[in-house]
C-alpha cells in the first residue's frame, strides 16, 4: 500500500468521525434522541496507527447537557463526550462549551479526562450561565504538548488560575470575562516562556499588582482590552523588549504608558481607544516607534501638530482616530496624512 493510499485512509476515518458529530447534531436539532459514540477502536491497520497518532488531529466539541440555544435537547452528558473524544489518537484541538441551564454540574472529575491528552495543543474552555464546580486545573498537567490556552466565563477564576503555573510549554494564554487577583495574576508571571497573553473583560481586585507580570520577557503580544489596568502600571511596559502588538482600549492608562510603550523597540501594532486619560502629550512621545505599522486612538487626543507628527512616522501604514474629528483636525489629515488615515465617527 502506498503513502498516498495510507493517508486517504487516514482521512476517510477523520472524516468518519465527523460526520457521527454532524448527525448528532442535527438530531438534536429536530429533537430526536441523538447518540454520538465513537467506534471502540478505528478500523485501520495497525502498521498506519503511528501514521495517524502523528497526525495534529482538530475537532472542536460543543459539549453540552441540557436546552441549548436552539432549544433542542441533545441526550448526552459532558462526561460521557469526554470520554469519547479522548479516544482519538493524536487529538490536538478541542474546544469545550458549556452553555445551559440545566443545573447539570460540570466537575473536575469530569474535565479531568482531558488531562489524559498528551497530544493536546490547543484547548478552549468557554463556561456560560452554568453553575461550575471546579477546584483547580492542576489536571491540565497531563497535557504535556499543550501550547495554547483559553478560558472564558469562569466565576471562581481566583482559586483555581495559580494551578496553571506549572504548565511551561504554554506559549499563548487567553483569559475572558473574569476576575482575578494577585496571587492568579503571580502564577501567570511565572509562565516565562509567554508569547500571547490576552486579558480580556478581566477585573483585577483591589490587591493585584500587574507589575508581577513583567518576568514575561518573551510576550511579542499583549492585550490587556477592559481590564483594570491603569497608569500607576507604566513600569511595566519597560519589561517587554519583544512586544509587538499592545491593545490597551477601555481602560485607565495614561501618558506614562504611552511613553514607555513608545521605548519598545520593536512594536507595531498599538490599540488604546477609550483611554480618557491619555492625552497629545502621550501621543508625543510615539515619534520614537520607528517600526509603529497600525495605532488605534480617539480623536479627542489629537490636534494638527500630532496629526502632522503621526503622519511622519515612515514605518505608519493605517491610524483608525475613533470619534468626530474638528475641523482642523480633519484639515490636518487632508493635508498631511489622508493615505494612512481612517477616521470612525465622522
Amino acid at each position: 500500500m502506498s503513502e498516498e493510499d495510507d493517508r486517504d485512509i487516514i482521512d476517510q476515518e477523520i472524516e468518519m468521525l465527523g460526520r457521527i458529530w454532524k448527525e448528532a447534531c442535527e438530531r438534536a436539532y429536530y429533537n430526536l434522541p441523538a447518540e454520538y459514540v465513537l467506534p471502540e477502536e478505528m478500523k485501520i491497520d495497525p502498521a498506519l496507527r503511528s501514521h495517524l497518532e502523528e497526525r495534529e488531529v482538530s475537532l472542536y466539541l460543543r459539549g453540552f447537557d441540557g436546552t441549548v440555544m436552539n432549544g433542542a435537547s441533545l441526550e448526552l452528558t459532558d462526561n460521557e463526550i469526554l470520554n469519547e473524544i479522548k479516544k482519538i489518537p493524536g487529538l490536538a484541538e478541542l474546544s469545550v462549551w458549556v452553555d445551559d441551564e440545566s443545573g447539570y454540574s460540570f466537575t473536575d472529575n469530569d474535565v479531568r479526562q482531558i488531562g489524559d491528552m498528551d497530544r493536546l495543543v490547543n484547548l478552549d474552555l468557554q463556561i456560560e450561565r452554568h453553575e461550575i464546580q471546579f477546584n483547580s486545573l492542576s489536571w491540565l498537567q497531563g497535557c504535556r504538548s499543550i501550547r495554547k490556552l483559553r478560558l472564558v466565563s469562569f466565576p471562581d477564576a481566583t482559586g483555581i488560575i495559580p494551578s496553571i503555573r506549572g504548565l511551561t510549554t504554554l506559549q499563548e494564554l487567553v483569559l475572558e470575562d473574569m476576575e482575578l487577583d494577585h496571587q492568579s495574576l503571580a502564577a501567570i508571571g511565572e509562565l516565562t516562556d509567554l508569547e500571547i497573553f490576552r486579558a480580556n473583560g478581566i477585573f483585577a481586585n483591589n490587591n493585584c499588582n500587574f507589575m508581577v507580570l513583567s518576568n514575561l520577557a518573551q510576550l511579542r503580544i499583549l492585550s490587556l482590552e477592559s481590564c483594570s489596568i491603569s497608569e500607576k502600571h507604566h513600569q511595566l511596559f519597560s519589561q517587554f523588549p519583544c512586544l509587538q502588538e499592545a491593545s490597551l482600549s477601555d481602560t485607565m492608562i495614561g501618558d506614562s504608558v504611552v511613553t514607555f510603550i513608545g521605548r519598545c523597540p520593536q512594536l507595531k501594532v498599538l490599540l488604546m481607544t477609550g483611554c480618557p486619560k491619555v492625552t497629545e502629550q502621550g501621543l508625543e512621545t510615539l515619534k520614537g516607534c520607528v517600526s509603529l505599522k497600525t495605532l488605534y486612538v480617539d480623536t479627542s487626543t489629537l490636534t494638527p501638530q500630532i496629526v502632522r507628527m503621526l503622519s511622519e512616522i515612515k514605518s505608519l501604514e493605517s491610524v483608525v482616530a475613533h470619534g468626530k474629528a474638528t475641523d482642523a483636525v480633519a484639515q490636518a489629515i487632508q493635508k498631511n496624512g489622508k493615505r494612512i488615515w481612517e477616521v470612525w465617527g465622522d
